[in-house]
């Protein structure tokens, strides 16, 4: 892949931005709530980690009047990407695990994602605290048998009589009789007097800030065209991440082929130096084999030789005793043969 080619998918995705926060305005998601989230999801990514706070803390605040009922994945999401943050950029001993209890309480069966969480030591402190929160004692939610013409939710699921929850915070939501949905965060202990209030434009006990009545809508719109401009401008910054994270990748195989192809070279190149090497060393063992034998059958010839010419100087020697002793006999005789004759 050429730098050219990795660059051009930041380029093309810069060039659509533009465009696509244009268009968000136009199609302004009602579920403000689920927005930001991805909004702080992209933030921990970039590893904004306090950027990804202010975030999730608006997605909270704004969670009570969201026009849909929240699904318990994403209130647990809320929590889960706060003790995210707090693991990464701020207090991992405390901060980060009192946020991931809170996840837990909403949903003690919530999975952690490891695409903001990767590291096994994250992943290990939250599941230890979730098995903690599976101890907790459980508070009757207290909704009688008849809400009227409301439906009651609590963290995303519909409650009815009889049911209970962690003692903790949660999230209520009612969608009343005239189809507009109203929430508020909620700390059981003890279950709020008349769940329905709610409907009315009342408030729990403890509650600072009222839910939005049908009618309150154009500042609900506004904030909806907002958050839908930021998750369309998240999600560019996402696709942008990705697009380098690909490229980041595409770079990095490039270089291990390279690295590979180097290195297979290399081991060729030396196992043909060992062949060679080898070649060379059974050549000169065999000819020091040779030599060796050729040593020792010269020897054996020497040495043959060497006897048979101590065997004929013996032979020499003998043959020159026995002249010797027949000239001396003979001379014997001569002398005795003289005397006898005188």
């Amino acid at each position: 892949m050429t730098p050219s080619e990795i660059r051009s998918p930041f380029a093309r995705v810069a060039g659509v931005i533009g465009l696509v926060l244009l268009s968000a305005s136009a199609h302004a998601d009602d579920n403000a709530f689920g927005a930001l989230l991805e909004s702080a999801k992209a933030k921990i990514l970039a590893k904004d980690y306090r950027g990804a706070e202010k975030t999730l803390d608006e997605a909270k605040s704004v969670a009570p009047q969201n026009a849909t009922v929240i699904p318990s994945k994403d209130l647990s999401r809320l929590l889960f990407y706060r003790g995210v943050a707090e693991w990464y950029g701020g207090d991992r001993n405390k901060a980060a695990l009192d946020a991931w209890r809170a996840a837990a309480v909403l949903n003690p069966a919530y999975e952690p994602d490891a695409s903001v969480l990767p590291e096994q030591e994250g992943q290990d402190a939250f599941y230890a605290i979730a098995s903690e929160v599976k101890g907790y004692a459980e508070a009757q939610l207290n909704i009688p048998a008849d809400t009227g013409d409301a439906v009651l939710f609590v963290d995303g699921a519909r409650k009815e009589e009889g049911e209970t929850a962690p003692i903790g915070e949660h999230f209520v939501q009612l969608r009343c009789g005239e189809g507009n949905v109203v929430g508020t965060w909620y700390t059981f202990g003890s279950a709020p007097p008349d769940y329905t209030v709610l409907c009315t434009g009342g408030v729990y006990p403890g509650m600072k800030v009222k839910p939005p009545k049908k009618g309150d809508t154009k500042a609900a719109a506004d904030a909806a065209a907002k958050l839908a401009a930021d998750k369309a401008a998240a999600d560019a910054a996402a696709k942008l991440a990705a697009d380098k994270a690909a490229a980041d990748a595409a770079a990095k195989l490039a270089a291990d082929k390279a690295a590979a192809e180097t290195k297979a070279k290399a081991d060729a190149d030396a196992a043909a130096k060992a062949a060679a090497d080898k070649a060379v060393a059974d050549a000169k063992s065999k000819a020091d084999v040779d030599a060796a034998s050729k040593l020792a059958a010269d020897k054996a010839a020497a040495d043959a030789k060497a006897k048979a010419d101590a065997d004929a100087a013996s032979k020499l020697a003998a043959d020159k005793a026995a002249a010797d002793a027949k000239a001396k006999a003979d001379a014997d005789a001569a002398s005795k043969l003289a005397a006898d004759k005188a």
